[in-house]
């Protein structure tokens, strides 16, 4: 039978990309850890992941008994759980298009599936998340930015891709492009915009997408969330373009939210700490979140 403890270590360095990595997300040396996945491959009777000069690539066999592995793992997790009677916590910090919009129908699924699994969550930007993910105060960080950068890359967490939602122009009822099928953000560059608040990822989203198309957008408000800003469009002041998870639960009656040229997104990861014990406690969550 193989070896649970050495499946960890195989899951954990898919994971993480490299041996190293994993022995820093396990708590043990590099060494050992290099040792549990030979031997692992010994067991196998297979070859699992191809050792490069930066980090590792998972053979074939590798990806199935790794699939398999995080299966069983998670369910051993439950079961030490259920025998014992603990509850486990987790802290989560989210941005507010995550509470609103991807958040709610998580934890719905959650109950049945980990009920065990109790979540504390902090709505929070996501450079707070961030800082928050840093200090010890939360265990996983939800963040959010323009889907062409990579600013998670190098950090003390695994990054978890969730999802890249498309970002439409959002236009009053009675606007020239209001009716068109999709629009290019070129063709906005005349009218007023309504934005999120300086500093904040969705308006460096924007004025990244207006600057690829060769213009600066003329602000007329900036606000802290996107139930304004669409109140404010809707009333006519201006042009935005929003992130279809803030659409929800909002009255849309008043807009018109078209799909731009060429397609924007915007990219929602989870961050999750690097410190012992997290991984195994947030499986559950994270499934969810990448299903949704």
């Amino acid at each position: 039978m193989l070896d649970v403890r050495r499946l960890e270590v195989l899951t954990a360095a898919l994971r993480e990309g490299s041996i190293a990595g994993a022995a820093r997300v396990l708590a043990i040396t590099p060494s050992a850890a290099s040792q549990a996945l030979s031997a692992l491959e010994t067991q196998a009777g297979a070859t699992l992941v191809e050792r490069l000069p930066r980090g590792i690539r998972p053979t074939a066999a590798g990806e199935r008994l790794a699939a398999h592995g995080e299966a069983v793992l998670t369910m051993l997790a439950r079961a030490e759980s259920e025998l014992s009677g603990r509850t486990r916590n987790l802290r989560v910090a989210a941005f507010p298009t995550a509470v609103l919009g991807l958040l709610p129908s998580v934890l719905i699924a959650l109950r049945v599936s980990a009920p065990d699994l109790h979540l504390q969550i902090q709505e929070l930007e996501p450079e707070e998340g961030r800082a928050a993910l840093r200090a010890g105060d939360v265990d996983i960080a939800l963040v959010n930015h323009h889907a062409v950068l990579a600013p998670d890359v190098r950090g003390p967490w695994r990054v978890v891709h969730l999802l890249d939602e498309p970002v439409l122009a959002a236009l009053p009822l009675g606007h020239r492009l209001a009716s068109k099928p999709s629009v290019q953000v070129e063709a906005l560059r005349e009218d007023p915009w309504v934005m999120q608040k300086a500093a904040s990822p969705c308006q460096d989203l924007v004025q990244r997408v207006c600057g690829s198309s060769g213009f600066a957008p003329t602000v007329v408000a900036s606000c802290g969330d996107y139930r304004s800003i669409l109140a404010l469009v809707g009333a006519g002041l201006g042009v935005s373009l929003v992130p279809q998870m803030a659409l929800a639960g909002l009255d849309l009656s008043s807009l018109a939210l078209v799909p731009v040229r060429p397609a924007v997104h915007r990219r929602v990861n989870a961050l999750v700490s690097s410190r012992p014990g997290v991984q195994p406690a947030a499986r559950p969550l994270l499934e969810l979140l990448t299903a949704s």
